[in-house]
């Protein structure tokens, strides 16, 4: 095939003669990348991954440093802002996925983390409470006590 015709009278561009046409596989190609993540998302990617670790390995946090790396997390999952370029909702986007929906998720996900933590204290509670009271039984029923 031939591209090129002669140069233009004024210079050194070349004028195309062949159109600016593609079949559906050649556009599809251009547009659509056989890798799913470009470097760009894969860095969009980490940088979701990491908040969305620290929302969850520090939520319970105790320390300082730990429990501000979680504070931070939450901030930038839940704050509604899509001026930055990295901001939670645009990384989301980029992705293809719902900020929103992430969001909920995390927040069912922090309730019942929570909802579980309580029980397990109360049922430590509960424990102690018994072996406190058993305990008492016997020196009652000891002494003479009613028990």
């Amino acid at each position: 095939m031939d591209y090129l015709n002669k140069p233009n009278p004024g210079g050194a561009l070349p004028v195309f003669r062949e159109p600016d046409t593609l079949t559906p596989h050649q556009y599809l190609r251009t547009v659509r990348r056989e890798d799913l993540f470009t470097p760009e998302k894969q860095l969009m990617f980490a940088l979701l991954e990491d908040a969305v670790f620290c929302f969850q390995e520090f939520l319970l946090a105790s320390d300082r440093k730990r429990a501000e790396t979680y504070r931070a997390a939450k901030h930038w999952i839940f704050e509604a802002d899509d001026d930055w370029l990295f901001s939670f909702e645009n990384i989301c986007e980029a992705l293809g996925w719902s900020p929103e929906h992430i969001r909920q998720g995390l927040k069912r996900w922090k309730t019942r983390k929570l909802a579980g933590r309580n029980r397990i204290r109360l049922s430590r509670l509960r424990a102690r409470t018994r072996a406190q009271l058993s305990g008492v039984s016997s020196r009652v029923t000891m002494r003479g006590g009613f028990l």
